[in-house]
């Protein structure tokens, strides 16, 4: 998809894809995967496209912290198997989140979602940490005073 920028998308604001040359620039047909989306406090509005769970499988860092991004978190998350950190907080996300689908991110270090009106258990995503040495969640955010019963929370800021 072209939009008003004739430059490769990987070298638009809040992209970061593998090595892009000068050369590739203005090549819309060179594929580089998306590694990184990085659009934190950009008032970005609207929901998550369901596509974007398959157009973006290569994702690494996936932070759009502060926007009004609204809807929820789709099951299909759990396509982003290379995804280390998922940061959604302060947004308007709504409805249970995915924990069964987050637990089979297997890189996941960081996954910030307070601030959103999210509920759910995360109990089972805690067990699949802590049974496998090889999973390392070192930041897990929600709003496990209120809405998310969270045993393994490293913050709860509600």
């Amino acid at each position: 998809v072209r939009f008003l920028d004739p430059s490769h998308e990987c070298t638009w604001f809040g992209l970061a894809c593998e090595e892009v040359t000068e050369e590739e620039e203005f090549d819309v047909d060179a594929y580089h995967p998306v590694m990184e989306i990085l659009l934190r406090d950009n008032n970005l509005r609207g929901e998550i496209p369901t596509e974007f769970y398959e157009a973006l499988d290569t994702l690494v860092i996936w932070d759009m912290e502060g926007n009004d991004v609204a809807g929820t978190l789709s099951e299909r998350v759990d396509r982003l198997q290379d995804l280390e950190e998922l940061t959604l907080n302060d947004n308007e996300l709504v409805g249970e989140i995915p924990f069964g689908a987050l637990s089979k991110l297997q890189y996941l270090t960081t996954l910030s979602l307070d601030g959103n009106n999210m509920s759910g258990d995360a109990t089972d995503l805690c067990d699949t940490v802590s049974a496998n040495d090889d999973i390392v969640l070192d930041t897990f955010e929600t709003d496990c005073l209120s809405t998310v019963i969270c045993p393994c929370c490293t913050d709860c800021p509600m």
